[in-house]
């Protein structure tokens, strides 16, 4: 019965791929018209993810003290960067993940293989206590690893922002000086007629 149910049916696939197009579509429309609802997901994201990184991974006063005010003049950078990586992939993540719910052969075949692997032979304490080390060093790598990827993350969150503020700045100069250049011609040419006449 189990072959059977691993046997490619086509008419199944067509089912799951009319039913997977329907549902990609349903949620792009949805992320689409509640656009408002995505920038509130992400805003509440990006201010859990600001404090967590505030008191988890600085340390330093000075770093603790300049991370605030980068944190407000970002979060409309990560907002725009934010809702169209959301757009862009939100849907099919979704669509996945409810998919993998309702795919109930891939649930036996985990269920299949946990019970392969107890069903090992039993290791003697020696080779129990080498593995348990080896296991040991690798999760204190990834946490070592992980920490170091935070750590990156927030040092390009930061670098970001700051970068966003000075180009920011840089064109609001501009801007200035430009309505500055235009309104000066005017008083150029009194200053020149001025000390002209003396």
């Amino acid at each position: 019965m189990d072959t059977y149910s691993n046997q490619p049916n086509p008419q199944r696939e067509a089912v799951e791929k009319k039913s997977m197009d329907e549902m990609l579509l349903t949620l792009d429309h949805l992320f689409e018209r509640e656009e408002a609802t995505a920038k509130i997901v992400l805003a509440a994201l990006y201010d859990m993810g600001a404090e967590n990184i505030y008191y988890r991974q600085l340390r330093s006063r000075i770093l603790r003290g300049a991370f605030r005010p980068v944190t407000k003049v970002s979060k409309p950078v990560f907002l725009f960067f934010g809702l169209r990586w959301f757009k862009a992939n939100c849907p099919f993540l979704i669509a996945d993940w409810l998919r993998s719910l309702v795919e109930f052969e891939k649930q036996k075949e985990a269920k299949t293989s946990e019970v392969v692997q107890t069903s090992e032979p039993s290791l003697n304490d020696d080779q129990l206590t080498k593995k348990w080390v080896v296991v040991e060093r690798g999760n204190q790598e990834v946490e070592r690893l992980s920490g170091q990827v935070q750590l990156l993350t927030s040092t390009l969150l930061i670098t970001v922002a700051v970068m966003g503020g000075m180009l920011a700045w840089l064109g609001y100069e501009l801007h200035l000086t430009r309505a500055q250049v235009n309104q000066e011609p005017a008083v150029t040419q009194t200053r020149s007629e001025g000390t002209g006449e003396k």
